[in-house]
């Protein structure tokens, strides 16, 4: 599966009309074959910001998707009154792909946790990923791994952990993630890659089929 990400950080004043810039955007997407999330980045690297992703099948429709996206009315005119009043600053689009699990459309809260590794090591992280899965499995939870195909820093994955909500999240935290056995996962994780940052993003709206 491919992600496109875009993270967009208000200027002060401006959040709700990112927000809805950012509604706009996922329409616009969604009407040319994305399901697409919009969240809030609500704890840690980048918080109070807009976190925008698209996902696709694979690269050839979320190329097809982007071409038919580019020429959509809509999206030019949205493009016209981003230029004319800006609302924040734009990172991305940033491109991925999913080196296990899938996206949860069903839970609503996401903790990412981005490493930063060499490719000598990415077998070594994936090799943790099945650990991960067989603790989570009687949980309210799912786990997904990205790795960038087109962004700025190469040489990153970001490990994502799905919650139902704030609170189901910060029960399992203490339960499971503090855990003697979760946290020799996370001993062996810091073997492969550095982990740089952390973030949590709360779900404000996703179209999940088209």
């Amino acid at each position: 599966m491919i992600i496109s990400r875009r993270i967009l950080t208000p200027i002060l004043g401006k959040s709700d009309l990112v927000l809805n810039r950012a509604k706009s955007m996922q329409d616009i997407m969604t009407k040319h074959g994305a399901k697409a999330r919009v969240a809030r980045i609500v704890a840690g690297d980048l918080a109070g910001s807009i976190h925008l992703t698209a996902s696709y099948e694979n690269m050839e429709k979320g190329c097809k998707s982007f071409n038919e996206m580019s020429q959509d009315p809509s999206r030019v005119a949205l493009m016209k009154e981003r230029e004319t009043d800006p609302g924040g600053h734009l990172i991305g689009p940033e491109v991925f792909r999913t080196i296990y699990g899938n996206i949860s459309p069903e839970h609503n809260v996401i903790m990412m946790r981005e490493y930063q590794l060499s490719r000598d090591n990415m077998s070594e992280a994936v090799q943790i990923f099945p650990e991960i899965d067989a603790i989570l499995k009687d949980e309210d939870a799912s786990f997904m791994a990205v790795v960038p195909l087109l962004a700025t820093n190469m040489d990153r994955l970001i490990a994502c952990y799905y919650f139902r909500d704030m609170t189901s999240m910060g029960e399992q935290i203490d339960r499971v993630g503090m855990s003697e056995e979760f946290q020799k996962i996370v001993v062996k994780a810091s073997n492969a890659g550095t982990l740089i940052s952390s973030r949590v993003l709360l779900n404000i709206w996703q179209i999940i089929s088209n």
